[in-house]
């Protein structure tokens, strides 16, 4: 249970963190907002392992099959399921290296979004200007509920982080649908073999 064996398996975990992080970003107030930051980063990792992983049984089997594996098309592949895999491999990339490491995003950022019913909404505007409202705004964000998104300073595009949660999930399990290790659609030659068959001796 501790190792896995196939790319399969660790999208099963990346499965399972989407659908934990959207009951709890869901759930009642209080929101273990902790929790939810720490699926929304293992699920991160966890989409760049499947590529890497994917990317490995296809080169073994390249390999068997006396071909490479084509990774122009291969990205090519990956950009269609998961068009934003850059921003989740920039979170991967900045946990693992304690420092930001983007990757297509830019100056990414994550924002915490307090949801406030409207009438909570009311009873803060009541306190608004007065010495009351810190301690308003706390006890109505105790009760609200939360959204974390993304943005990038560039464009201005925010992606919701349930949306991208599930679009990372769904778009992985298409992937690895769309190319088992025995399909040798993105197969090549390798070039030595090219190069000696148009330069006979």
């Amino acid at each position: 249970m501790l190792f896995h064996e196939r790319a399969l398996d660790v999208w099963a975990k990346l499965d399972w963190e989407t659908n934990e992080f959207k009951g709890r970003i869901s759930s009642a107030p209080p929101i273990d907002i902790d929790g939810c930051v720490y699926l929304l980063q293992s699920a991160c990792i966890s989409a760049v392992a499947v590529i890497d992983w994917l990317r490995h049984d296809l080169q073994q089997a390249a390999g068997g099959a006396g071909t490479v594996l084509d990774e122009g098309s291969f990205r090519l592949e990956v950009d269609v399921w998961l068009p934003d895999l850059s921003l989740a491999r920039a979170i991967a990339n900045t946990f693992k290296h304690r420092e930001y490491r983007d990757e297509g995003w830019g100056a990414a950022e994550a924002r915490l979004i307090t949801l406030f019913e409207p009438e909570q909404h009311a009873r803060l505007d009541a306190t608004h200007g007065t010495d009351r409202f810190s301690e308003a705004f706390a006890e109505e964000a105790a009760e609200a509920t939360f959204m974390i998104a993304f943005g990038r300073k560039e464009d201005r595009r925010e992606v919701n982080a349930i949306d991208f949660m599930q679009q990372l999930s769904a778009g992985a399990l298409r992937l690895l649908d769309a190319n088992p290790p025995d399909d040798d659609r993105l197969f090549k030659p390798p070039a030595d073999s090219s190069a000696r068959r148009g330069n006979p001796r």
